[in-house]
């Protein structure tokens, strides 16, 4: 009875020893295998991301042109236009909207109200014939009368001057006014000299233009 006893024992502490063993194992198995497929899932987002990287359209350099300009009068860039497109420019009529030119602005100082700013415009209009006035309804000069804005200073303190001569205060203030310059743009690439007859032409106008180097977004 004691010998079965401690085979009953044996048996069960082999069988403990072979479960954890076994246990172990595949403890270790399955540790492995998830290594090989954290690892295998790193690869594959590696290799995905470079397939992408190697799929993305390379960005195109900057192209540059030459670029004549600014002409201040359209008539006389659409002239050169044409002769250079008749020399073979490849040529790109460019409008820009974003100039600035100084200009100079007349006008009596801001009245109290509106009524007030009337009455004053009334008798420059009756008594003194002055016709291109208008009332300012908004902003920080509100009920100013202005007077007129000038591209010209002289003209600005000539008109300033003979508001004056009837007594009232005009002031005169610099302002910015909206204006267009055009340019003839072409490819770098194309390297012909401009042809004297051109280069005559521009010289003898009032403009004062110049060829440029800048970026530009030619096809």
């Amino acid at each position: 009875m004691k010998w079965f006893i401690y085979i009953i024992l044996l048996a069960n502490v082999g069988f403990f020893v072979w479960h954890f063993q076994a246990t172990e194992s595949s403890a270790s198995r399955r540790q492995h295998a998830n290594e090989q497929l954290e690892d295998g899932a790193v690869r594959m987002v590696m290799l995905k991301e470079y397939v992408d990287i190697q799929r993305q359209p390379s960005q195109e350099p900057e192209k540059w042109c030459y670029s004549l300009g600014p002409f201040k009068h359209q008539e006389t860039a659409r002239t050169i236009e044409t002769e250079l497109v008749q020399q073979g420019f490849p040529l790109v009529f460019r409008v820009d909207k974003e100039a600035r030119k100084k200009g100079y602005w007349v006008f009596l100082d801001p009245a109290k109200d509106y009524n007030e700013a009337r009455i004053t415009a009334e008798r420059l209009k009756k008594t003194h014939k002055i016709k291109d006035l208008f009332i300012v309804t908004t902003g920080e000069k509100k009920h100013a009368v202005s007077l007129g804005v000038f591209s010209r200073f002289e003209l600005a303190y000539r008109r300033q001057d003979e508001i004056k001569k009837m007594g009232f205060n005009a002031q005169v203030k610099d302002v910015e006014l909206p204006s267009k310059d055009y340019w003839l743009d072409w490819p770098r690439e194309f390297e012909q000299p401009l042809p004297d007859n051109v280069l005559d032409r521009i010289n003898n106008t009032e403009e004062k233009v110049s060829r440029v180097e800048l970026g530009c977004k030619m096809n």
